[in-house]
């Protein structure tokens, strides 16, 4: 089984909501452990669309965010209606993108980790 990491910059368009299912699905299938969800955008939605997901296949992923600058505040009209109706806390609740990858990182053995980056 790989450990799986998903960096995404859910939102822009809705290729990340699949990717995140499907990385979902083949955990709950035991094809991989998914170790965390990274969000490399401020859409202060972004992180609560995701638990949405996770939480519709039974996942329990810890979801890191990026808390640095550069982004433009840019919400996503769909990952706001998913995380208000569906999801959870808001962006300042999460553990930091980098920090949460290198925690689960470390945790695990060289070369056991794949990671995916869809967008930025």
């Amino acid at each position: 089984m790989i450990n799986l990491m998903v960096d995404t910059d859910i939102g822009n368009d809705c290729d990340d909501a699949a990717a995140a299912a499907l990385a979902c699905m083949y955990e709950s299938a035991g094809l991989c452990k998914l170790l965390c969800f990274t969000v490399n955008t401020t859409d202060r939605y972004a992180p609560g669309c995701l638990d949405a997901i996770a939480d519709r296949y039974g996942s329990r992923t810890p979801i890191g965010v990026y808390k640095g600058e550069g982004f433009p505040e840019s919400p996503s009209s769909y990952c706001r209606k998913v995380a208000e109706r569906f999801g959870t806390a808001e962006l300042s609740e999460r553990p930091e993108a980098v920090g949460l990858m290198r925690r689960k990182l470390s945790a695990c053995p060289d070369g056991s980790v794949k990671i995916v980056c869809i967008g930025h």
